[in-house]
């Protein structure tokens, strides 16, 4: 008995100049390792391929609804593209209409201009009298009336000579 306490405290060393203890390698070990980590992946591969033959195989109903929705997809797409184009032409018509509203507001203020100048009574005298040859009214030839109501007179008979 006294030999086996001999034992058991000559095998331990106090102090800091203690060496680690090191396991002698198993290969064991390693190996089982390196095999359950080859088995979990065959396992996730195994797996991902069951997911992807999953996938793969859809149902009528499914693919029938991708078809349908696919389609409506298309068809309202080229509904937006129509639209677009329709949109773009009315632009355009719309600035066509406006450059030609442009164009004949100019020839308008030409044209009124024109006109305005016409109405001068100095260059209507000098029109009638040298290009028309009329001659300026005497004074026994013009007849006053009343002014009425209405800005204008309507003749329903000749005038009645004095």
């Amino acid at each position: 008995m006294e030999n086996r306490k001999i034992r058991n405290y000559s095998n331990y060393i106090d102090g800091n100049a203690v060496r680690k203890v090191q396991e002698i390698p198993d290969r064991h070990k390693e190996l089982r390792e390196k095999h359950i980590e080859t088995e979990k992946r065959n396992i996730r591969k195994r797996a991902a391929q069951r997911n992807q033959q999953r996938e793969l195989k859809m149902g009528f109903g499914y693919a029938s609804f991708l078809i349908v929705a696919s389609i409506v997809m298309v068809i309202v797409c080229v509904q937006y593209i129509r639209v677009q184009t329709s949109v773009i032409s009315r632009q355009e018509e719309i600035v066509n209409i406006k450059s030609e509203l442009n164009t004949l507001i100019s020839q308008n203020d030409a044209i009124e201009y024109n006109v305005n100048s016409y109405v001068d009574v100095e260059n209507i005298i000098q029109v009638a009298t040298k290009e028309l040859g009329m001659v300026k009214a005497g004074k026994d030839q013009i007849s006053l009336y009343e002014r009425t109501e209405s800005e204008y007179m309507k003749q329903v008979n000749d005038i009645p000579n004095e």
